[in-house]
């Protein structure tokens, strides 16, 4: 019989072979570096398409300060799907764009949550009332090109059968696409710095000026996208800032959802260190004094080590921290403050 310790003991042994140190920090931009790479092939952008994105206009509804575009992409049949564009009104010339990462909650109703078309399911906008998922309304509000986008295996990125599902489908979906190579997070991220790729000659956005916000998965696929792609100046990670060995450790097994795993990734780094790749880019993180699913403590242990790195590169402004007294929801407070200063 397995040890009831079994995760616990694969992660005390977890090799972890571009684990931050303090010796990193003389050659951190090298060490980042290494840390992308050997990101990019764990999320097997070898499979990722490299012909043009094939991108169609589909709808334009009128919002309050903004208006909202249905963009649909075609790169393939795991690489293509819908998005959002907000487009403020009163805007003089090119303004920053925002990329805006949905969580899991609401049915799998991913980008509904954030960008609140007029046409959806209730559970999508009940999920983003209780939650605070409205971002990408309220950054187009606020003045910002916003793009919503689904993940892959969440909103029209899912099998019809699985439309509106109340079944967590992503295990599933995880390991069927093992059987062909693919992750969920690989094929999240491919998608998404394919759509930066779009955003960026969109002639409202300033190319030079990206940010990205996400709650919960949104907040974790903040990091993973960030750390893919330097293009993104500032980010915010929303109720996501967590080690994924622990998680794994206290769990028993089966407590990390099939979306966020990359395999092998526990043999090279943690999550943390993606956060920590990070630098000197600025980041915001928001910690919710009640989470009920990640503990407040430990995160905010994790994030003194990202900003002590911060402070050793001199750079102690750029890593902000807002820590809510509420559950598992965006907050957004200091969000209009930090992009404003850094994009």
């Amino acid at each position: 019989m397995l040890p009831n310790d079994l995760f616990a003991q694969l992660s005390w042994a977890s090799a972890l072979r571009l684990r931050y140190t303090p010796e990193v920090l003389p050659h951190f931009e090298d060490w980042s570096c290494q840390v992308r790479a050997k990101l990019s092939e764990l999320l097997r952008a070898d499979l990722w398409p490299k012909g043009p994105l094939s991108v169609k206009i589909q709808g334009r509804e009128e919002g309050d300060g903004f208006t909202r575009d249905r963009i649909e992409f075609e790169a393939g049949p795991l690489f293509s799907g819908a998005a959002y564009l907000l487009i403020p009104k009163e805007r003089k010339g090119p303004v920053p764009g925002i990329l805006c990462l949905h969580g899991h909650g609401g049915y799998m109703a991913g980008k509904d949550m954030v960008a609140a078309p007029t046409e959806t399911h209730p559970i999508a906008r009940e999920c983003a009332a209780a939650l605070n998922y409205g971002y990408g309304v309220q950054l187009a509000q606020a003045g910002y090109v916003t793009f919503s986008p689904d993940a892959f295996n969440f909103g029209e990125r899912l099998l019809e059968k699985h439309r509106w599902t109340e079944k967590h489908v992503c295990n599933d979906y995880f390991v069927d696409l093992m059987l062909y190579g693919y992750n969920l997070m690989g094929i999240t991220v491919g998608t998404n710095l394919r759509l930066i790729d779009y955003l960026t000659t969109r002639p409202e956005v300033c190319a030079d000026r990206i940010g990205c916000v996400g709650l919960s998965y949104g907040g974790i696929q903040a990091v993973f996208t960030q750390a893919m792609d330097p293009r993104i100046r500032a980010g915010v990670v929303s109720g996501a800032l967590h080690n994924m060995a622990t998680q794994s450790s206290e769990s028993g097994g089966g407590g990390i959802c099939g979306a966020q795993i990359v395999p092998g990734l526990l043999e090279w780094f943690d999550f943390d260190d993606l956060a920590i790749s990070l630098a000197p880019r600025p980041v915001l993180y928001e910690l919710m004094q009640q989470d009920g699913c990640f503990d407040f403590q430990r995160c905010r242990k994790i994030h003194e080590k990202v900003a002590g790195v911060y402070q050793s590169l001199g750079v102690p402004d750029r890593t902000g921290l807002d820590t809510p007294d509420t559950d598992h929801r965006y907050s957004g407070k200091d969000v209009p403050a930090f992009f404003g200063k850094y994009l």
